[in-house]
């Protein structure tokens, strides 16, 4: 199957094309694998109908997104032929402009385009021996990359790129519909734990499931391990202190006419500092060793 868009010029470009049947006879797959098909029972306005026989009946055959389908991969549901080429007697089109491609009876090839909404159930108005059926540039949108899906705005996920919306290596990912292989060699040099977004925009676990394992320690915003001090205030009456990992703790708050000064709560006016293993007594304010 060829995939190509429509460009400003009229040339065709590479994109992806969908397609959606609907039949009397049950699922229908397409005779080339490497076609993008999905049965549909509910073909909507937005889309390009076909249908076998005139008056709106027969296989209806729908299309949607942006770029060219080739007829002869989608086989005719019921009838003598083995394909869509030739088969086409309805044609509605949704939000996209359209063009039947095909040859004359004498070899002579065209490209006839149709307008958004141009409906025609009786045939008079299509050329004869249609083989590719091609759609431009939908109102909602058509893929800027490789990869990834977007929306055609008509409530219809495009697939961008020849593979599908896949990239073509297993170790790359999509990313703004672009290919993009991740470089994971050096966003965690020098970290133990914690989860960095790398040049893809994914989330790396640094060290061990990005986790600190020992009992008791947690991971810093430098991406070290550590072990906190659960008894940080133990030797503190007042004021807050720094438990060595980063986190701040408040030891408490002095009464009415009494300050913290250094971690103790003294009498307005006291300034005495006392040097371990003294504490001051804060209604002195001396000095004193605690038994």
């Amino acid at each position: 199957m060829v995939l190509a868009g429509i460009a400003a010029c009229g040339q065709p470009s590479p994109s992806k094309f969908h397609g959606k049947v609907v039949n009397l006879s049950g699922t229908v797959s397409p005779n080339n694998t490497s076609s993008t098909l999905s049965t549909d029972a509910s073909c909507t306005a937005a889309d390009l109908h076909l249908w076998s026989q005139l008056h709106f009946t027969g296989d209806q055959l729908c299309f949607f997104g942006e770029g060219t389908a080739d007829l002869i991969d989608y086989p005719l549901p019921s009838g003598m032929s083995q394909s869509w080429v030739g088969q086409v007697r309805g044609l509605q089109v949704g939000i996209a402009p359209a063009f039947l491609n095909g040859q004359y009876q004498f070899g002579e090839s065209y490209s006839t385009p149709y307008p958004v909404g141009f409906s025609d159930d009786e045939g008079s108005d299509l050329p004869p021996n249609i083989q590719s059926i091609t759609l431009a540039n939908p109102a909602g949108g058509s893929c800027s990359g490789n990869c990834g899906y977007v929306s055609d705005g008509s409530g219809h996920t495009v697939a961008c790129g020849p593979l599908g919306g896949a990239c073509p290596a297993a170790a790359q990912t999509c990313l703004n519909n672009s290919c993009c292989t991740p470089d994971n060699s050096t966003i965690c040099a020098n970290r133990d734990c914690g989860f960095r977004v790398n040049n893809c925009g994914q989330t790396v676990n640094c060290g061990i499931l990005g986790i600190c394992l020992q009992p008791g320690t947690q991971c810093t915003s430098e991406g070290r391990c550590c072990k906190t001090k659960t008894n940080a205030c133990s030797a503190y009456q007042c004021g807050t202190v720094d438990d060595g990992c980063g986190n701040q703790y408040t030891c408490g708050t002095c009464e009415t006419g009494t300050k913290c000064s250094v971690h103790t709560c003294v009498i307005t006016g006291c300034h005495k500092v006392c040097s371990p293993p003294k504490r001051l007594d804060p209604e002195t304010c001396t000095c004193i060793i605690v038994q």
